[in-house]
């Protein structure tokens, strides 16, 4: 079912349950793991540090380029 139809308790059921996928798998050796096993948790290392990236990326000191910005545009 896509997200746009779910109740706000089952996208909180989504949750949970995806974090307790994403333990349970972090607790699991590479060793034992099957090779889709490994590329799911190499696309999602990737993607959280990729979001982390970006997030950091815009939610630093912006400050100064607004300053910057509404000085240039009010010339």
């Amino acid at each position: 079912m896509p997200d746009s139809q779910k109740s706000g308790m089952d996208k909180t059921k989504d949750k949970a349950s995806g974090g307790m996928d994403s333990v349970a798998g972090s607790m699991q050796p590479d060793s034992m793991k099957s090779g889709s096993q490994k590329a799911g948790d190499k696309s999602s290392s990737m993607y959280e540090q990729t979001k982390d990236a970006v997030s950091n990326t815009f939610s630093g000191d912006n400050s100064r380029f607004s300053l910057s910005y509404r000085a240039e545009r009010n010339k």
